[in-house]
C-alpha cells in the first residue's frame, strides 16, 4: 500500500472529526470540489454525486514530493472481489490499483489524469466492478486546482 494511502486516510478521518466540531474549514471551496492544507499535505476534495455520498476524491500534493498522489475513497469496503478499478474522464481511462477502501492511480499516470482533468470534464467515473461504480463531477476542478497550484507550500515539491 503506497504511504500516502494511510496519510490520506489519516487526513481524512482527523479532517471529518475536526469539521464536526467545527475547527476545520476548507481554505477555499467552489462548486463541489475543495482545497485543505496543513503541515504535511495539501489535497482538494469532492463528494461523489448525492446517491454516493459517502465516497470522496482526494488529490493530493506532499511536502517533498513532485507528483501528486490521487486517490478515491470508500467508507464502505470495496469487498474481496475487487482486485482492480479503472477511472474515465474526458474518453480518456487509466487503470488503478485497489486497497480495502481505496482505488488509487499509480503516480505514473497522474500527470497524464491532471492534464487530462484540467482540459474540462463533465464527470469522473470510477468503476470497481460489473456494478459498482463511483462518479464524481468536473464543475469547479479547474479553479480550484488553480487555487491549489498558487497557494499549496508543496506543490510541485516546493517546501
Amino acid at each position: 500500500m503506497p504511504k500516502g494511502i494511510i496519510t490520506i486516510l489519516a487526513l481524512f478521518m482527523t479532517s471529518a472529526a475536526m469539521a464536526s466540531d467545527g475547527e476545520v474549514d476548507a481554505l477555499y471551496a467552489e462548486g463541489d470540489w475543495a482545497f485543505f492544507y496543513d503541515d504535511r499535505a495539501c489535497w482538494m476534495s469532492t463528494l461523489a454525486a448525492p446517491d454516493q455520498e459517502a465516497d470522496m476524491l482526494y488529490i493530493s500534493f506532499y511536502r517533498g514530493e513532485t507528483i501528486p498522489e490521487i486517490v478515491f475513497f470508500s467508507r464502505s469496503p470495496l469487498g474481496d472481489d475487487v482486485r482492480t478499478a479503472q477511472v474515465t474522464l474526458g474518453g480518456r481511462s487509466f487503470p488503478m490499483d485497489v486497497a480495502e477502501h481505496s482505488a488509487f492511480l499509480p503516480r505514473d499516470h497522474s500527470t497524464e489524469f491532471i492534464k487530462s482533468a484540467l482540459a474540462g470534464f463533465s464527470a469522473i467515473t470510477v468503476n470497481l466492478g460489473p456494478n459498482d461504480e463511483m462518479t464524481f463531477q468536473g464543475g469547479s476542478f479547474g479553479e480550484v486546482y488553480q487555487y491549489l497550484a498558487r497557494t499549496c507550500p508543496y506543490f510541485g515539491g516546493r517546501g
